[in-house]
């Protein structure tokens, strides 16, 4: 927990990294993710330490259709198609670390989305929408990654809904649920190895309408 004071926006990077805040990006060379990240250090009031709930189930890999093209630093887009994921992807084919185009962190900002059956239906079970960022390597087979969870149940006349911000390090764990979140709150989320690292990682997700916020530390 961080002193009552503490500011992240003047921490050093060394208390940063103590208190449990992701890394600051650079307002020279990634302007765009500064601002992101300051916006969300500015509404980070409330640190959760509580306790992470095991939901019993493991991320799907992407069902790909059609994959996408490669290049070494991924500086032209190209499409891809999945049946189950939709997002972006850096499919750069580096084997080892770059200081020029390699990435340690990841950062996304989205709103959580409404959980909700088929339109018109009630499937008789489980339908389960997860909105996250997380960082590994396109071919890799592992993914640290966290975000949003949107669940909702639908069985005759038994209908319920379940919202939370998961943590994950697939496939060392299953999903870890934490504090729980409401539909429509605005998520700050960051993925981040230190230094490229390879056997730590971190993910740090605020709720920025609960200005909630918490770290967790993760070892493949």
């Amino acid at each position: 927990m961080p002193p009552n004071q503490f500011n992240p926006l003047t921490a050093s990077d060394l208390e940063l990294a103590a208190y449990g805040f992701p890394p600051r990006p650079s307002a020279q060379t990634d302007p765009e993710h500064y601002a992101q990240w300051t916006r969300a250090m500015k509404a980070a009031k409330m640190c959760w330490n509580g306790k992470l709930k095991d939901m019993g189930a493991y991320s799907t890999a992407a069902k790909i259709v059609k994959t996408p093209n490669k290049s070494p630093i991924s500086a032209v887009p190209s499409k891809g198609r999945s049946f189950n994921w939709s997002g972006i992807v850096n499919t750069n084919t580096l084997t080892s670390w770059n200081n020029n185009s390699s990435v340690y962190y990841v950062i996304s900002d989205s709103n959580v989305p409404v959980a909700q059956p088929p339109f018109g239906s009630c499937d008789g079970g489980y339908d389960w929408e997860v909105s996250w960022n997380g960082i590994d390597g396109w071919t890799s087979g592992d993914v640290l990654q966290g975000g949003s969870s949107s669940q909702v149940f639908c069985n005759g006349n038994t209908y319920f809904t379940s919202y939370c911000r998961w943590v994950e390090w697939y496939p060392s764990y299953p999903i870890l649920c934490e504090f729980g979140i409401s539909p429509g709150d605005d998520m700050y989320v960051e993925s981040y190895s230190p230094l490229g690292g390879f056997n730590e990682g971190f993910v740090y997700i605020e709720d920025m309408t609960t200005l909630t916020y918490g770290t967790s530390g993760l070892t493949y």
